[in-house]
């Protein structure tokens, strides 16, 4: 249950951010949507059904160009690259509707085009209702939806003429007209701007503060290049489209159509730059090429910009544009592909691909092969993109702070960790002191006692008392040597100033030495000590693995008083053995075998043999010395019937055979439980 608590507290943050990651897609949908609404509901009074019903449209009209030439009948829309007409040049429409019934005075009609030449003059049976024709006459040239206020006491009753006069630029035309009452033409003029002006101005307004966001972070976090290019070309297209629905530029229109021309020169530099630092991965010569083609591009806007030959470099330069912006998609592609999260790769791939479809039409629309009627596509598709990319980057942020929450967590764990064991090391180094100059002080004190007697007994010339001094005068030594000794050893293993040399080492030779050292201890006290033979070899150090079972050996003979000790070898799998010291003793108690190999640790044995002597740090250093080994040593003790220690080191290992695992991870792999339980006492070995 506690396991199943933790991984559920755990689960909760990534939950509430893939909570967050919802709400906040939802939120910029409905950001989206909001327009689309808007766009449907009718923001002014719906007209009354006799105005509606009033209302004229014309769809044919007579044409005459700058040259004189006519066209009497030409259908409604007009687009003149599409019936040979030269775009760029002024022209007339005249166009005739009847009325049946003249209009009053009180009553306001109005003229309501969705395409018509913001540079146009407009007369109602020869009277002058609208002029702009004078108004910034070098500024860009384009056709926007009009609506023209009428006087009533203009129209009569019968037939009635409009000429409007027109000075076009590159996309020259007229649309359909509608003559009509304002109360009915005034909606829907208003529902078109909504839909077509007003809602792709409001996505690329949004879409430009997006950007602009992402540049910011970019100037903040300069390896961010992914974000930087995207949020680069992303505000060059929101602001391009921006100023498409704006009145009028303050610019002549030879460097507006300029600007327009170099922004969608970089527009391409930056998203083959986006592709390759969204994929990781330049194509040899891809870079090169693409630079030298857009650096031709560059130079040439200029030149066609002063030789007022605009039109014609567009008319060429776009679809190289769109050529080059084929590579970048392909190596968007194939990374969406290969990539793990695809979902979210080919969502941006769509993303850019339904953008590219948008400029090849928008190239279409504005060299004239498509109807004057048709709308920029682009203002839509950016607006797409930019979504598509800020959720991936929402996500990429979600992830991000999952990811730092989980390494403060590990930090956290770490330093508690850290700061358990350093509050451990310093109790232990207390004890260790503390243990140390208690041991240290009673030599000292035997040491100091025995001189004095020493100094006592020269005088008196007794020389049997002079020897059981001097004995015990080595024994006292010895016990501060052999202090003195084990602390080195400590040290060395603390601070790793012991270096392993590893070799070959037969078990063999080695455990008959050793057993040899406590043969006659183990005789004078009636003990069986047994020595089981074997023929293994293992990689180890030799001195380091003496001293371990040295001290092993050593000390289930000293602590054994009946029964006896058994050494021998085990095989441990097929990459390790196990040598076993099994011994009669007394046993050690569960909390007796946690402390047993810390430092200055003597235990008082399960049953009522005397309190064991030593300085308690054998075991410790043969603990140590294990590890710096890569072998395991494990004890299994039962009080009143003995105790069994066991230590797991390597076969030597065959270093041509691959398959063979190091010695460590062999040895840790054998480190299970031992032989069975030792014998009772008194059953021997």
């Amino acid at each position: 249950m506690d396991t199943l608590g933790a991984t559920t507290a755990d689960a909760r943050p990534a939950l509430y951010r893939a909570r967050l990651v919802r709400l906040a897609v939802a939120f910029a949908a409905l950001l989206l949507a909001l327009p689309v609404v808007l766009g449907l509901l009718p923001l002014s009074s719906p007209a009354q059904p006799s105005a509606t019903a009033a209302v004229t449209e014309i769809r044919r009209a007579a044409f005459t160009d700058s040259t004189g030439q006519q066209h009497p009948d030409l259908p409604l829309p007009d687009t003149w690259t599409q019936r040979g007409q030269p775009a760029g040049q002024p022209g007339r429409y005249t166009l005739r509707f009847t009325l049946t019934t003249a209009p009053g005075h009180d009553t306001v009609w109005a003229l309501h085009a969705e395409r018509l030449s913001n540079r146009h003059a407009v007369r109602l049976n020869g009277r002058l209702v609208a002029d702009t024709l004078g108004l910034q006459p070098y500024s860009v040239r384009r056709p926007v939806p009009v609506l023209l206020t009428l006087p009533g006491d203009t129209l009569h009753t019968g037939e009635n003429t409009l000429d409007i006069t027109v000075q076009t630029g590159e996309r020259a035309g007229l649309s359909p007209v509608e003559v009509g009452p304002m109360e009915a033409l005034l909606p829907r003029h208003h529902q078109f701007l909504r839909w077509y002006v007003d809602l792709p101005r409001m996505l690329n307004a949004a879409g430009a503060g997006i950007a602009l966001f992402m540049l910011l972070l970019w100037l903040y976090r300069r390896h961010e290049t992914l974000l930087g290019s995207f949020g680069a070309v992303a505000l060059l297209a929101c602001l391009r489209n921006l100023s498409y629905y704006s009145p009028d530029s303050p610019l002549p229109g030879a460097w507006a159509d300029l600007l327009f021309y170099l922004a969608q020169v970089a527009s391409a530099g930056l998203l083959g730059l986006f592709a390759m630092a969204r994929t990781q991965h330049r194509p040899r010569g891809y870079a090169r090429t693409l630079g030298v083609v857009l650096g031709v591009l560059l130079v040439c806007g200029p030149v066609a910009a002063l030789t007022g030959t605009m039109p014609l470099a567009r008319r060429w330069a776009y679809p190289l544009l769109l050529l080059s912006c084929l590579p970048a998609l392909w190596l968007l592609l194939r990374h969406a592909l290969r990539h793990p999260s695809r979902r979210t790769l080919q969502a941006q791939l769509a993303g850019w691909g339904l953008v590219l479809a948008a400029a090849a039409h928008d190239y279409a629309y504005q060299t004239g092969h498509l109807a004057i009627t048709h709308q920029y596509a682009l203002p839509l598709a950016v607006p797409v993109l930019v979504l598509a990319f800020s959720v991936a980057q929402l996500r990429r942020l979600m992830r991000g702070m999952d990811e730092m929450d989980r390494l403060n967590t590990a930090l956290e764990t770490r330093v508690a960790e850290r700061t358990q064991a350093l509050d451990q090391a310093l109790q232990a180094r207390s004890r260790f002191l503390a243990a140390a100059s208690h041991d240290l002080r009673q030599p000292m004190a035997t040491l100091t006692l025995l001189l004095q007697l020493l100094h006592d007994r020269v005088h008196s010339a007794d020389r049997s008392a002079l020897q059981a001094l001097s004995q015990r005068l080595d024994s006292a030594c010895a016990a501060m040597n052999r202090l003195i000794a084990g602390l080195l050893d400590l040290s060395r293993l603390d601070d790793g100033g012991l270096v392993v040399r590893r070799q070959a080492v037969a078990l063999q030779p080695l455990l008959q030495d050793i057993v040899g050292l406590s043969d006659e201890l183990a005789r004078d006290k009636g003990l069986r000590l047994i020595l089981h033979p074997t023929s293994a070899v293992v990689d180890s150090d030799p001195v380091l693995l003496a001293q371990i079972l040295r001290n092993l050996v050593g000390n289930a003979v000293r602590y054994t008083d009946r029964g006896g000790v058994l050494v021998g070898v085990r095989p441990c799998g097929a990459q390790a053995v196990r040598i076993v010291v099994q011994d009669t003793g007394p046993g050690i108690d569960r909390p007796g075998q946690a402390r047993l190999f810390d430092e200055f640790v003597r235990l008082r044995p399960a049953t009522r043999t005397p309190e064991a002597h030593g300085a308690g740090l054998g075991l410790a250093i043969a603990r140590r010395s294990a590890d710096l080994l890569g072998a395991t040593l494990t004890l299994d003790s039962v009080p009143g019937r003995g105790s069994r220690f066991s230590l797991v080191v390597p076969r030597l290992r065959d270093v041509s055979d691959p398959t063979v695992p190091p010695a460590s991870a062999s040895a840790r792999t054998c480190a299970g439980p031992a032989a069975p339980p030792p014998p009772p006492p008194g059953s021997g070995c």
